[in-house]
């Protein structure tokens, strides 16, 4: 379960980092667009909520959100470190964190 969440915040800042210009352009190379950007907003607070419901679904209401708040400090820092020294691999990480949180969502 800690795996799925980590995973699924870590998509989720991934998409939220992107919904921003500057790192979109450094990632992508060209200025998003509007539409981009707000799929990308919502695809971001939609990963973390549905980690968070599922952390709370698991170990209950106080626990849970006690949890769900170390894995966002774990995923958040492995973004911050990936877009500082790693900013070409960061579609790449989306993608592989993307497909391991669905291997666990069932």
């Amino acid at each position: 379960m800690p795996v799925f969440n980590i995973a699924l915040c870590f998509s989720g800042f991934i998409l939220l980092a992107l919904a921003m210009e500057r790192h979109f352009e450094t990632v992508i190379g060209a200025s998003p667009r509007r539409a981009q950007s707000a799929m990308l907003k919502v695809g971001g607070w939609a990963a973390l909520i549905l980690a968070a419901t599922r952390s709370i679904q698991s170990d209950g209401p106080s626990v849970g959100l006690a949890i769900w708040v170390g894995e966002l400090g774990i995923a958040a820092t492995l973004v911050a470190l990936l877009l500082t020294y790693g900013s070409r691999r960061v579609v790449l990480a989306a993608f592989v964190a993307g497909l391991l949180a669905a291997c666990f969502l069932g």
